[in-house]
């Protein structure tokens, strides 16, 4: 796994890439059995937030059990958490060309703390 995360997180002097306390712990959680190929096929998806155009996504609802942004549970048994996009929010955008190094430890979330609040 630390060649896909934590190597390529180095790389580009990102704050990611490892499970560590203190650390921002953005998590997919994986079902193989849903890893089955069907993400592969072509899934359009209406985004109300744009007019109800369609985009073009490459899914399978099956096989992310669960994610977890910043420490904090923001998708699980199929549903985002409730008031995700709303009343909160998770991660940032991060511009091409921005490294960001790990943060100083007074802003790390206390990963622990969130996840086990979250459950």
């Amino acid at each position: 796994m630390f060649k896909l995360t934590g190597e390529l997180a180095d790389f580009y002097r990102l704050d990611a890439g490892r499970l560590e306390v203190g650390r921002r712990a953005d998590v997919v959680v994986i079902d193989p059995s849903g890893l089955d190929g069907t993400s592969l096929d072509y899934h359009e998806e209406t985004m109300p937030e744009f007019g109800g155009i369609r985009r073009m996504v490459n899914r399978n609802d099956a096989a992310v059990a669960a994610t977890i942004i910043g420490g904090r549970v923001v998708w699980s048994d199929g549903e985002f958490a409730q008031g995700y996009g709303r009343d909160f929010a998770a991660g940032r955008f991060l511009p091409a060309g921005e490294a960001v190094g790990p943060r100083e430890r007074s802003q790390r979330v206390n990963a622990t703390a969130d996840l086990t609040s979250e459950v």
